[in-house]
């Protein structure tokens, strides 16, 4: 599956990780490329053709991640979904800054919770990051559900 990710910080090099490591094509764009220049532009020529899922993951600034949000949703076709990482805006919030709202979905991270611990896996205090990613993004491929439990 072709992805474009949109990101800021660790949680960006992860997910962008995470793409790779499920054999997905990954284009990444990283929120200081754009520099003094027009975002719009620079998303453009970073996409490199058609996207068939575009995720965005930028939590550094609440108003750079309006100017991603924008810029995917006139850039992308309606029916390219578009993930988002809920973490400083709710998905009713970044859905009512886009024309096709229906495209967006909305993503946690997640820490992984082991059998047999003290409990602190359960509640993320330690543990290694998971994000049910590369099951995400086949079962849009598949066409075949609405909701994604990992």
């Amino acid at each position: 599956m072709k992805l474009f990710l949109i990101a800021d910080g660790p949680l960006g090099r992860e997910l962008a990780a995470l793409a790779r490591d499920a054999g997905h094509e990954l284009t990444p764009f990283w929120m200081d490329e754009a520099g003094d220049g027009a975002l719009g532009e620079a998303i453009e020529a970073a996409m490199d053709g058609a996207v068939e899922l575009a995720i965005e993951a930028v939590i550094a600034e609440p108003t750079e991640k309006w100017d991603a949000i924008t810029e995917l949703d006139r850039l992308l076709p309606p029916e390219v979904p578009l993930l988002t990482a809920a973490l400083n805006a709710t998905v009713t919030e970044v859905a009512s800054w886009c024309r096709a709202s229906e495209r967006v979905v909305d993503f946690d991270v997640c820490r992984t919770v082991k059998d047999g611990s003290d409990g602190a896996e359960a509640q993320g205090i330690r543990g290694p990051t998971k994000v049910g990613f590369k099951h995400l993004a086949d079962v849009h491929a598949a066409g075949d559900a609405d909701w994604v439990q990992d």
